[in-house]
């Protein structure tokens, strides 16, 4: 090898050394941390703003932890959702200067439109009636159901509105002549729905959970009169023990299967019982075609006080059996001999 080619390639190495050197001066001056101009003294700078920014007790983390905490104690104080469906429950304690102030007064001192009269004044006037009314329980005529009228303690507040779907729809024209009372009548066309007889025999239904007592306009006297100008004056006559008035002037009720204990409970004016079958040891009359058994069974009537008449012998295959001692029955109570059996049906007088 020739001293200039050792030459050269030493010149090459040189340069390659050169070239190194000068990369490793540029690494090292991005890497500088103590060189403002560099990266790597860039990004340690804006490190230590984001630092400074987290610690920051202004805007810092926990500025924003403590931000959240009250916004976390505001929702919980404001408690559950409220449905729109539901009244609005506001806070037990109202927050600090509610209700006092020139605003309270402001808002009662205002005056209505189109008036001379302050807030506060018109207010007062619409209770009056109410309060003037509570000590009498004055009634309200309802709308519907027709007839009826609904009463109570108008002052107080905290109780439901009137239901009036609480009184029974009553038709005047389904009284029958047969029908003593008000009561009476109520209970035949509408049984179950726990009317009382109030005052002069007008009907009440009492409201649960309330003050309000629903008032039917038809008591003693005016179903008296009712009766008189629909039936005529013999409606009005002494009561006396009904009397089978022909099949056309009753209503027969369902009949029920005769058997050792019996009870129907209703109104009635009789029974009608049918015997299908009766132990061929019985004795018996004949009348004719018609056989009456002996000591086969019996009633007794039941009033509305729940008091019972004398007993009654059955024992006609087809026999007809009215109250002795009541105008009208509301039960029948009927004892069955073992091996009688047949139906019982309820008749009521109609006109």
């Amino acid at each position: 090898m020739t001293l200039a080619a050792i030459g050269a390639i030493a010149l090459r190495v040189l340069a390659t050394v050169v070239n190194v050197l000068g990369l490793a001066n540029l690494i090292h001056g991005y890497l500088d941390p103590n060189d403002p101009a560099s990266p790597a003294a860039r990004i340690l700078s804006n490190t230590s703003l984001l630092v400074a920014d987290v610690e920051s007790a202004s805007i810092g983390l926990a500025k924003i932890i403590a931000n959240q905490a009250i916004i976390e104690a505001s929702i919980a104080a404001l408690g559950a959702p409220q449905s729109s469906t539901l009244p609005v429950i506001l806070p037990t304690t109202p927050p600090t200067g509610y209700g006092t102030g020139g605003l309270v007064n402001a808002i009662w001192a205002y005056i209505i439109p189109s008036t001379t009269i302050r807030a506060d004044d018109s207010l007062a006037a619409a209770a009056a009636p109410g309060l003037l009314e509570a000590p009498f329980g004055s009634l309200k005529a309802a709308y519907f159901p027709g007839g009826w009228s609904v009463g109570g303690d108008w002052s107080f507040s905290a109780q439901p509105a009137p239901d009036n779907n609480r009184a029974p729809p009553l038709d005047p024209g389904t009284i029958l002549v047969g029908d003593l009372t008000p009561l009476d009548w109520v209970n035949r066309v509408q049984p179950g729905w726990g009317v009382t007889a109030g005052e002069g025999g007008h009907p009440e239904a009492y409201q649960t959970g309330s003050s309000w007592t629903w008032v039917y306009w038809m008591g003693f006297a005016e179903f008296a009169q009712y009766k008189a100008a629909v039936f005529g004056a013999s409606s009005l006559a002494s009561p006396a023990a009904p009397v089978w008035p022909g099949i056309a002037l009753v209503t027969l009720g369902t009949p029920v299967a005769l058997s050792e204990a019996l009870t129907i409970a209703e109104l009635m004016d009789g029974v009608i019982i049918e015997l299908t079958s009766v132990p061929s040891q019985r004795g018996f009359y004949g009348y004719d075609d018609v056989k009456v058994y002996q000591n086969i069974g019996a009633l007794v009537f039941v009033d509305d006080n729940s008091d019972v008449e004398g007993f009654q012998a059955i024992g006609a295959t087809f026999g007809v059996y009215s109250p002795r001692s009541m105008v009208r029955a509301s039960a029948v109570k009927i004892r069955g001999g073992p091996g009688v059996s047949g139906t019982v049906t309820p008749w009521l007088i109609t006109p």
